[in-house]
């Protein structure tokens, strides 16, 4: 595994692992205007399979179209009484294959997404900007998924005609940024003392968050923490605290995909939502000590009271912030 050694502590890493992209197929904003999808793309793609090899079903439908057309859920479509049943057609989630190792395509409903993984762990991809790399899969598409219409331009002409399409069609979906434990010590610590107060518990992976959340808020960050040497190697007892951020961060810090460059540039960006979340971790000593080690920097401590400040209706929550900062400062020196 190839890491990033992005900070100066030696207990904590900050890296990311995956970035992910959205476009709607047909643009609902009433301009009538679609997503150049080719005119036979759906023979480039397969249904969509689960861990266990089923094909994935995101919904139901009716069969109908316009005002009476209906579509339900799974779980709705499992609670109807089989002859009901027999009347609704599933609808399935499609993969696109790519030439681009740990790239993902898919089509589900209207939208179409794009993610690339795999950002700290791949020698080529860590020094790569993200956004680059999330064009070069929509280069790859094209002209079999993605239509493209020769206009006499050269190669570099073609690659931007593909930067373009990214431009006006697709926004930020996810960003998952990572804080790794390199002191083991701290990292059980502070998994212990989260496990006391997580929402739900998996196979080892604590979810502190946002469990589900794409079904029940769709745009909140989701926070878990496992041991990421355990399923992943070299070594177990290598905690990781995970954040995956979605709409309701972007859209509040006006991020376009176009900003997420270079690995540092991304976190830089998300570092003040990220901190946030830190400080209301629920836990004893250990989570304290944690905190102590991200909020020891100035620049930081300034970034987040100037981003509980955007946020109007949230005086005694900036107050409160201050205090939690004024104390962390002087436990600081005096540990120091």
């Amino acid at each position: 595994m190839v890491l990033n050694m992005n900070t100066k502590r030696d207990n904590l890493m900050y890296l990311d692992d995956k970035l992910e992209v959205i476009a709607e197929k047909t643009m609902t904003d009433g301009s009538g205007r679609k997503l150049n999808l080719s005119k036979d793309w759906r023979a480039y793609t397969s249904p969509a399979r689960d861990n266990q090899g089923q094909v994935k079903i995101y919904s139901y439908w009716n069969g109908e179209k316009g005002e009476k057309g209906k579509c339900i859920a799974p779980d709705e479509y499992q609670s109807l009484p089989k002859p009901e049943q027999e009347s609704w057609i599933p609808c399935f989630e499609r993969e696109v294959s790519t030439s681009i190792p740990n790239t993902f395509v898919r089509a589900r409903d209207n939208h179409f997404f794009v993610r690339i993984c795999g950002l700290s762990s791949e020698k080529g991809r860590l020094l790569k900007s993200r956004y680059r790399g999330v064009v070069e899969v929509i280069h790859d598409l094209r002209p079999f998924v993605l239509d493209y219409k020769n206009r006499g331009g050269d190669e570099r002409a073609f690659f931007e005609s593909s930067r373009n399409i990214i431009k006006r069609n697709f926004r930020l979906y996810e960003y998952e940024y990572d804080i790794l434990f390199l002191n083991k010590e701290l990292g059980q610590r502070v998994y212990q003392e989260l496990e006391k107060t997580c929402d739900r518990q998996f196979e080892g992976t604590l979810y502190i968050k946002g469990f589900n959340a794409k079904k029940k808020a769709q745009g909140d960050i989701t926070i878990k923490m496992y041991d990421h040497g355990a399923l992943h190697g070299p070594e177990s007892g290598l905690y990781k605290l995970e954040f995956t951020i979605r709409k309701k961060s972007f859209n509040k810090l006006n991020l376009q995909i176009e900003d997420m460059t270079f690995q540092e540039d991304c976190i830089e960006h998300l570092k003040g939502e990220v901190m946030a979340e830190v400080m209301k971790l629920k836990g004893g000593p250990a989570v304290q000590d944690f905190q102590l080690a991200l909020f020891q920097e100035d620049n930081i401590l300034a970034r987040i009271v100037r981003l509980e400040q955007k946020t109007e209706g949230h005086d005694r929550a900036i107050e409160e912030l201050r205090k939690q900062v004024a104390e962390l400062k002087a436990r600081s020196k005096k540990k120091a």
